[in-house]
């Protein structure tokens, strides 16, 4: 039948499993590890302060702090945004977690400066938010549509949007990674 011919040549075009999928999609993840000498409050700001920068709209979600025999515990968990249009949003979560921090004094320059000592990670995470106000959602077929919409309009458009925040992101891991490098020469 012609109903049956229809819909068959929708799921063919748009397969069910794309049209119910979520609108958000994983563009960015990465690492940043050290075991040495940085100032935290100094990193802590530059990360928030290159964010900013860059228009995102950063939030501390989560803060924690244990005293442990070996040192403090820091656990600092931030969300970010940023509206690129009105179809796509930019959504990450950036971790800090801190071990056996302590208060060290070093040589900058030729005078004593105040630092930290011990072993930080940092997780950089990132993905859109495509219909973020959920203009698309409800019925089957508004999901149909915008699964079109998405793959073959604006197809090569979010590409470049999706690599745009993947080098936001990457460069946020670089700048920390060598921030980290040069707190801790300048720490020896």
């Amino acid at each position: 039948s012609s109903q049956y011919l229809y819909t068959s040549f929708l799921f063919k075009l748009c397969n069910k499993r794309e049209v119910e999928m979520s609108a958000k999609e994983k563009v960015y993840e990465s690492e940043v590890e050290q075991d040495g000498i940085f100032d935290f409050k100094k990193m802590y700001n530059f990360a928030y302060d290159f964010l900013k920068d860059k228009s995102y709209d950063v939030s501390e979600t989560s803060y924690s702090e244990k005293i442990t025999p070996d040192g403090k515990e820091i656990e600092v968990k931030w969300e970010m945004e940023k509206k690129v249009n009105d179809y796509i949003k930019y959504l990450g979560k950036v971790k800090m977690s801190l071990k056996g921090l302590k208060s060290v004094e070093v040589q900058k320059n030729g005078r004593k400066e105040d630092s930290n000592k011990g072993k930080i990670k940092i997780t950089v995470f990132g993905e859109i938010e495509k219909d973020y106000k959920k203009e698309w959602e409800g019925s089957f077929f508004s999901k149909f549509l915008r699964s079109i919409y998405d793959k073959y309009i604006a197809g090569e458009q979010h590409k470049e949007l999706k690599a745009k925040y993947a080098e936001d992101l990457d460069e946020l891991v670089v700048q920390l990674k060598s921030f980290l490098v040069l707190e801790g020469i300048k720490g020896k």
